[in-house]
């Protein structure tokens, strides 16, 4: 989960939100996860935490649903950096890792933005590995 607050920049890119290029399904493991774009994604958190007041959430991913949520109004690069990071969530929960282990929350957080900008700005690579 990203709250907004998180502090995003454009990294040089287009800063407009086109919805038509994210993907319907991310396949992760054995399991298909659906994208949906929704008002507001904390609203399907679900985890019994309330939300601090005023806060809005870029994206949340549920195992149980195989879904990825996203709150719908980001900038595209934005839009792409949420979703890697709650795919990184459901790389995380597939693979058997908990919360526990260290700081999940943490960990994504500290590799979705240079992992994004890494793959973004090396596409030869990006393709090498998306044609294994």
């Amino acid at each position: 989960m990203i709250p907004m607050t998180k502090v995003m920049t454009s990294m040089g890119r287009k800063n407009t939100t086109s919805t038509n290029q994210i993907p319907k399904t991310v396949e992760v493991g054995p399991y298909n996860f659906d994208v949906k774009i929704v008002d507001n994604a904390g609203d399907h958190i679900g985890d019994g935490k309330p939300m601090e007041e005023g806060n809005i959430v870029y994206g949340c991913m549920k195992m149980t649903e195989q879904k990825i949520f996203m709150s719908a109004g980001q900038a595209d690069i934005v839009m792409a950096d949420t979703l890697l990071h709650e795919v990184m969530h459901a790389i995380w929960a597939v693979s058997g890792a908990t919360a526990t282990d260290l700081n999940e929350e943490y960990i994504v957080s500290a590799f979705t933005t240079i992992l994004l900008q890494t793959l973004r700005r090396n596409p030869e690579f990006t393709r090498y590995i998306a044609e294994l």
